[in-house]
């Protein structure tokens, strides 16, 4: 199976494969870092990817969908609300990073989460592309 990651235009459905390239924000299968793996984290723990080199990685949340999370005024930050329950984050999102705290590294072995925060999921997204590229 390959994996892939889509972004749609509000409006549009990511999972529909009649969307065109146009009312995409990003696809996986445009010119960027291609995901060979999404790694699934329920709690800490690591997992061998087998590359031989660190790998590119992403990483999303999920967080609980009974936590309640005040959002500064003015600030766009609207979480995905998912088909299974929770709102998904990228950790890149710097307002979260404070109260997300999920920690994962990669190695030349393997992916590693250390700690999940406030978050019941975590997601690491690898790609083929080496880290420090």
């Amino acid at each position: 199976m390959t994996h892939k990651i889509i972004v749609t235009k509000p409006g549009f459905n990511a999972t529909d494969p009649t969307v065109q390239n146009y009312n995409k924000v990003f696809s996986s299968e445009f010119v960027s870092p291609k995901i060979f793996k999404s790694v699934y984290f329920e709690a800490i723990g690591d997992w061998t990817h087998g590359l031989g080199y660190p790998p590119l990685f992403f990483i999303s949340c999920r967080l609980p969908e009974d936590l309640s999370l005040e959002f500064t005024p003015g600030v766009d930050v609207d979480p995905f609300d998912g088909v299974d329950g929770g709102a998904w984050f990228s950790l890149t999102n710097t307002l979260l990073q404070s109260t997300t705290l999920c920690d994962v590294t990669v190695d030349e072995r393997k992916v590693y989460c250390e700690g999940m925060g406030l978050s019941d999921l975590v997601v690491v997204h690898l790609s083929k592309d080496p880290l420090n590229a």
